[in-house]
């Protein structure tokens, strides 16, 4: 019966210290792929000048989150659906991405194009935030869990 506890609560201890880490590296993958968009429809918009339909349907992006936020864009011309059901961003994220949104498509090319290169700019900074900070913190909280684990599982047994 001790075996079975120790086993049960170092599962679910490990269970929590991965959950950490996989919501930062699904945030981590989501700001690149959103960098990867940004650079995408900067061209689109600069050099060939199609529309935002268009450009929204060319391509798919490797994160989950990220691919249902430009399907909740691309059909309701707004973001909200999408704010309210992700799960990986904080509220100061979400209202940089929602102004984002609120002037893709509705400015000029020259003005879009502008924007979009102070958006990347943000995107790269958070981008490094993620990478120096929150990956390191979230490694060593799954390193952590994984280590209270094997303690909790000792004491029991």
């Amino acid at each position: 019966m001790n075996l079975f506890v120790a086993i049960l609560i170092f599962c679910v201890i490990l269970f929590i210290g991965w959950y950490f880490y996989n919501k930062t590296q699904k945030k981590s993958l989501f700001y690149a792929n959103f960098l990867q968009f940004c650079e995408f429809i900067k061209n689109e918009i600069g050099f060939f000048q199609n529309n935002l339909k268009e450009i929204l349907s060319k391509k798919e992006y490797s994160s989950n989150e990220f691919n249902s936020l430009i399907e909740d864009f691309k059909k309701n011309e707004n973001i909200d659906i999408w704010c309210k059901e992700q799960k990986i961003l904080d509220a100061n994220e979400i209202v940089q991405i929602k102004n984002f949104f609120a002037k893709l498509g509705r400015l000029d090319v020259q003005s879009q194009t502008n924007e979009i290169e102070t958006f990347l700019k943000y995107l790269e900074e958070k981008i490094s935030d993620i990478k120096t900070k929150h990956l390191k913190k979230a490694k060593l909280t799954f390193s952590l869990s994984v280590m209270l684990g094997l303690l909790a599982f000792i004491i029991i047994i």
